[in-house]
């Protein structure tokens, strides 16, 4: 909501809360259509990356490679761009995919260097799930100060004895 005061010539200000401030965002639905995108965008990848090597009549193990690079290509950038949805678009989607796609080989970094040659895919589930909650920590904190940064001030200004004059001030 907004608030009004006066300062100590008389000046009454009136400030509107901006919308951003109105509606925070979500925090479950970013997860939630954050990882629901990022597991279609997976998907989505992997299966053009597959699409791709059969088209190619490809039967070696490199032709792993091209699904597995599409699939996560894809998943990195459907959990960035679920997340921003997620969270009704407060944040920067440009920063959240390149904060998902930095905090890529940063987790993958971590988890081999913790388990060495014995990958568990339950440890490897850790990279999507650090790359989710790294994405969704910048998403929210860009939002809340892009929040901050916004509003709108109206205020009435003493003119002598003739009246008074309206200021609106709006900042971005």
């Amino acid at each position: 909501m907004g608030s009004s005061n006066f300062d100590s010539l008389g000046v009454a200000s009136v400030t509107a809360a901006p919308a951003s401030q109105q509606d925070p965002g979500s925090l479950a639905g970013a997860i939630l259509v954050g990882a629901g995108l990022g597991i279609l965008g997976f998907l989505a990848g992997g299966l053009t990356g597959l699409a791709m090597g059969e088209a190619t009549d490809c039967h070696d193990v490199s032709c792993t490679v091209p699904p597995l690079l599409l699939g996560v290509g894809g998943g990195t950038f459907g959990m960035a761009l679920g997340v921003h949805l997620g969270n009704r678009r407060q944040g920067d989607f440009g920063l959240d995919l390149l904060t998902a796609a930095a905090m890529l080989p940063v987790a993958g970094g971590v988890v081999w260097l913790v388990t060495g040659d014995n990958l568990h895919p339950v440890v490897a589930a850790t990279i999507p799930l650090a790359q989710l909650a790294g994405t969704v920590v910048v998403e929210r904190a860009v939002g809340r100060a892009r929040a901050q940064r916004r509003g709108l001030t109206v205020s009435l200004v003493p003119q002598g004895a003739a009246g008074a004059g309206l200021r609106v001030s709006v900042s971005f």
